[in-house]
């Protein structure tokens, strides 16, 4: 599926293996709240839609546009760097093979860099987690993606750090 995210084209269709029988948003592991409405939220992702739904990056998303500018950076440098197969590789090869430099235009696979985020957040001191939403169609509901961390600026310009230091390796 293809959709736009910050004028970006963006692919859709998170593949993360865990369960989600249960419909209802997981609490915040921090407070505990349930409705979603804390600040550790990271961003609640609506896959099926591809949509922010809320939370730290639906509400500001320069942390995403510093990442832009540095991997755009990379890509002018001419630097590739030797990735092992996987989600960071997946995200490169996407900005790569997309990158116009006649208008330092870039774009996003922001699907493998939430695959890559529910994969590592743990390491940036953040949680992540899939569950089902209301069925929006007989049969079929939407998937959704939680992140949350104590600080939820904080984990995102970690997380964004070290995938340019994974790149520049």
């Amino acid at each position: 599926m293809v959709g736009y995210w910050n004028d970006t084209i963006i692919l859709v269709g998170l593949s993360m293996e865990d369960d989600f029988d249960d419909n209802q948003r997981p609490e915040c592991p921090y407070c505990n709240v349930s409705n979603g409405d804390c600040q550790h939220v990271v961003l609640n992702y609506d896959a099926t839609y591809m949509e922010f739904s809320f939370g730290y990056l639906a509400d500001d998303k320069s942390e995403i546009d510093k990442l832009e500018l540095e991997i755009l950076a990379l890509l002018k440098s001419k630097k590739r760097p030797k990735l092992k197969k996987g989600y960071l590789k997946e995200f490169w090869n996407y900005a790569l093979e997309n990158h116009q430099v006649d208008n330092d235009y870039i774009e996003f696979d922001i699907t493998a860099y939430f695959n890559l985020l529910y994969e590592e957040i743990y390491a940036f001191e953040g949680d992540a987690f899939q569950y089902g939403g209301d069925d929006w169609q007989p049969g079929q509901n939407s998937v959704y993606f939680i992140f949350f961390a104590e600080d939820p600026s904080i984990t995102i310009q970690r997380f964004n750090a070290f995938i340019i230091d994974e790149l520049k390796k």
